[in-house]
């Protein structure tokens, strides 16, 4: 009698089952590798460049360097290997897992951190200059955590600087030299700007944290100038306004507002009327994501609390001429409008971001005066502010300018040039040395 085949058991099918899913689900992300077209060459949460396909060597054949090479390429460039990050990063914060180290302040009590304005509505109070007998204290006290790079204290990122003394000797050095050279022919200006953490976190915060107080280096920076060189220091102004949206939360830029008070303080030096802020129209562009985001491994904190970008439009020129390294030539709004910009990229809003060379020919003003900025990228949120002030606006940035400085200063009538510099580059030896490659 031929005996009868049990059926399977419910668990075996069940597993077959699972089998057949990771299976299918392998062979789908296999595929979806293979697809050259997809690889992005940019990582746009990560702000870099992603890794190349390697040139083929006999000796990377031969000691295997070639192969991995390729295995950081093919990773590096998957087509879905940012959003799975995302998905990493969300399903962690499921479990509540920390390997982050907790940094407790001496105050639990801190003050929330000043709110942009919702899409398409006007700005509040705190995004407007308030008066200077009026102001309240945004100072930020009490616990936070490192992510990453990143200090975070309520939902707000901070990036921590240390004061190195031979970098920035090194900086005052080169501030002085080029003034020798440029010290006949125009007004020399060197504006710092400080990052977030030296503005918003109070002093037992800096210390318990280990990182610099930023005023130090600005007083060792702007003390050592020539006397000949006009200091712009907005330090102490911005860290009076610190209840306002000057910083952004997710990023280490400031805002188009705190850069409008860093132009008053110029103002200021140079003797001109500043212009008010309320008379200036604004593009608004929720939504943004910055560097902070990328460099505290995307942390759920900084992501709850994304920015929105205020952009201020200049009132008497609207385009720019933009030079690529080769000299040719693009015409841009000076404010773009970024609305369908990756959310990391939104600071683009101003002056198109990082560019080697650009210029702005104001129509309404025609008195010969010129000014050149010298600048990193705080300087885009400044440059907009200066456009109503000059006949000719011209800025390089020295990380990509590969022209002679002095002939600028001749060909657009410069009258004012201004290195504006973040504190965190004034100790950068990669800017030092970049302004050593320029042709002066």
């Amino acid at each position: 009698m031929q005996e009868k085949k049990s059926p399977p058991a419910k668990h075996d099918v069940i597993q077959s089952i699972k089998i057949f899913v990771f299976g299918v689900c392998m062979m789908s992300f296999f595929i979806i590798g293979l697809m050259l077209f997809l690889r992005p060459k940019v990582s746009m949460i990560e702000k870099r460049p992603l890794a190349e396909f390697p040139e083929f060597t006999a000796a990377g054949l031969w000691d295997g360097s070639f192969f991995k090479k390729i295995d950081i390429w093919y990773s590096d460039t998957y087509p879905l290997r940012e959003e799975m990050i995302a998905a990493s990063k969300k399903v962690e914060s499921f479990y509540g897992s920390r390997s982050e180290q907790i940094i407790e302040g001496k105050n639990d009590q801190a003050a929330p951190p000043p709110k942009p304005p919702a899409e398409n509505q006007p700005p509040a109070q705190n995004n407007q200059p308030e008066p200077e007998e009026n102001l309240p204290d945004g100072t930020i006290h009490g616990i936070g955590e490192i992510r990453g790079q990143i200090y975070i204290a309520n939902n707000s990122g901070y990036e921590l600087y240390t004061f190195l003394e031979d970098n920035n000797l090194n900086f005052v050095k080169t501030m002085n030299d080029i003034y020798s050279r440029f010290r006949a022919l125009v007004n020399f200006y060197v504006m710092l700007v400080p990052n977030s953490a030296g503005v918003m976190l109070d002093k037992s915060a800096l210390e318990y944290l280990g990182t610099s107080d930023e005023a130090v280096a600005f007083d060792f920076v702007l003390s050592r100038l020539d006397g000949g060189i006009l200091k712009v220091n907005s330090l102490p102004t911005l860290r009076k306004h610190n209840a306002e949206y000057i910083f952004f939360h997710t990023d280490h830029h400031w805002t188009g507002l705190g850069a409008y008070y860093a132009y008053v303080e110029f103002c200021k030096v140079k003797g001109i009327q500043p212009h008010d802020i309320k008379n200036y129209e604004q593009k608004v562009f929720p939504g943004f994501l910055g560097s902070f985001y990328s460099s505290s491994n995307q942390s759920p904190e900084i992501a709850a609390n994304p920015d929105t970008v205020i952009a201020y439009l200049p009132k008497d020129a609207d385009k720019m001429t933009i030079f690529d390294k080769d000299g040719a030539a693009q015409t841009y709004p000076i404010i773009i409008d970024v609305s369908d910009y990756h959310p990391s990229a939104l600071y683009g809003a101003f002056v198109a971001g990082d560019v080697p060379l650009a210029v702005v020919h104001n129509d309404k003003i025609s008195d010969g005066s010129g000014v050149l900025v010298i600048k990193d990228s705080m300087g885009n949120a400044f440059i907009p502010w200066l456009v109503d002030h000059y006949e000719n606006i011209v800025w390089v940035d020295p990380r990509y300018f590969e022209g002679k400085i002095s002939d600028l200063v001749h060909k657009y009538h410069i009258t004012d040039l201004i290195f504006e510099v973040g504190v965190y580059n004034a100790s950068n030896t990669y800017i030092h040395k970049r302004y050593d490659q320029i042709s002066w």
